[in-house]
């Protein structure tokens, strides 16, 4: 049963839709040499390479956001917080509504930067963590997300709306 519960372990830490089959290196739980550490560090590096904002589950979110407002805080970053929220003019079957919901995430993660961070909030909104940006880079910010979002899907019948809030003063 420990076996299996590492198991589970490996592919709760790999994210959605993984699986993991048990070998006798999850018991390994130290790292012996220099080398070990050097490997381990490489596999980050690769595990970490992404394009676009990183989009993530809400409780990630909510870490990283205290994160960052630790940040700001003590070294005096800067960090932007907005609200899209997708109106439908007209009625749509689910099936289309998740089709355009995924449109918005690709938009995002197509538009923001890799050190930006995105979580899908509800049915139709998503949060979005600008790092080291000002208010004024929040409308460049949010015609490129409209932008690729027209490319991606194209329709007059949903807008985005953008809500910025100012989370540097809280």
């Amino acid at each position: 049963l420990q076996n299996a519960d590492k198991a589970l372990y490996n592919v709760k830490q790999g994210g959605k839709n993984g699986y993991c089959f048990y070998s006798e290196d999850m018991n390994k739980t130290e790292l012996k040499s220099d080398e070990d550490f050097e490997r381990q560090v490489n596999n980050l590096k690769l595990q970490c390479e992404h394009k676009g904002a990183m989009n993530v589950e809400y409780r990630e979110f909510i870490r990283i956001y205290d994160l960052i407002s630790n940040l700001v805080r003590r070294y005096n970053y800067k960090m932007q917080l907005f609200m899209i929220t997708l109106i439908e003019k007209d009625d749509v079957e689910l099936e289309e509504h998740e089709k355009i919901m995924s449109c918005v995430e690709n938009a995002v993660k197509g538009a923001m930067r890799a050190v930006d961070v995105s979580v899908r909030f509800s049915g139709n909104q998503m949060l979005v963590i600008i790092i080291n940006a000002e208010k004024e880079d929040f409308i460049i910010i949010k015609n490129r997300i409209k932008a690729v979002f027209m490319n991606l899907y194209e329709s007059n019948n949903v807008e985005l709306r953008f809500q910025l809030a100012d989370v540097n003063n809280m």
